[in-house]
């Protein structure tokens, strides 16, 4: 007697390769559309996101010296390789720089200025090149440097004696972050920026008349060259917020 292999009932339903795929097409774009209606319902991490890539220049500490009629500042950060505030980010590059800006006219005629500078167990004889518009003199070593670092600058000037700065980080140790600055900055305009459809971001520091107290300036230039900022204090405070720039703050 020979077995008959029983015969299996055909499915009802086939699940082609093409529905699978249609399946897989619908299924990315519902997902897609419930990802960006829930961005553009949250609006402030995709409008945060987006000004943290748009940085064209971000200083991470300041630190500065007095002595008679000289202060001399150093800070470091990441700014746009070619730069331009034109409202446009570009590709970024690190930096360091040393400034020196004379409070007088001692050093109205010079062009250049030398000196050591000394950054934790590293020295090197450098020289400031002056600004062609403005009075103060600068240098960029071109890397970040960590704000722990000690920094000591020791200017020469020929028939004096050499004049010793050590440069003191001008915010507080417990001061928040340039990132958390940027961020309490969007949140300030971000009914401007919303708007705007582009824009580019300055994290700065700056002082007040006095020099006695330091800020976070964050800038947001638009795409149509229309200036919103924000100061903020050590502490995290929004000092204020507008449109135009103050004079205080053409001295940082």
């Amino acid at each position: 007697m020979k077995f008959r292999k029983p015969k299996l009932a055909k499915p009802r339903f086939r699940f082609s390769k093409r529905k699978a795929i249609v399946l897989t097409v619908v299924t990315a774009l519902v997902v897609s559309l419930v990802l960006v209606l829930t961005l553009t319902a949250s609006g402030g991490p995709s409008l945060k996101t987006t000004a943290m890539r748009n940085i064209s220049e971000a200083r991470f500490f300041m630190k500065q010296s007095y002595c008679h009629h000289l202060r001399i500042q150093f800070f470091s950060g990441i700014r746009e390789a070619d730069y331009a505030m034109d409202g446009r980010p570009g590709q970024t590059t690190p930096f360091a720089i040393l400034n020196v800006e004379p409070t007088d006219n001692s050093h109205f005629h010079t062009q250049e200025l030398r000196g050591t500078l000394r950054i934790a167990d590293e020295e090197k004889e450098v020289t400031l090149q002056r600004n062609r518009h403005g009075r103060n003199f600068a240098i960029d070593l071109g890397k970040i440097v960590d704000s722990c670092c000690k920094v000591e600058f020791a200017l020469h000037i020929e028939g004096q004696p050499n004049t010793y700065f050590e440069l003191e980080l001008v915010m507080p140790e417990n001061a928040i972050s340039w990132e958390r600055a940027l961020e309490i900055a969007v949140d300030a305009k971000s009914s401007e920026l919303s708007a705007a459809a582009g824009f580019e971001v300055y994290v700065r520091i700056i002082t007040d008349r006095a020099n006695a107290n330091s800020f976070w300036y964050v800038q947001f230039l638009t795409a149509d060259m229309v200036t919103h900022f924000a100061v903020i204090s050590p502490r995290g405070q929004l000092i204020g917020n507008s449109s135009v720039v103050p004079a205080c703050c053409l001295t940082s």
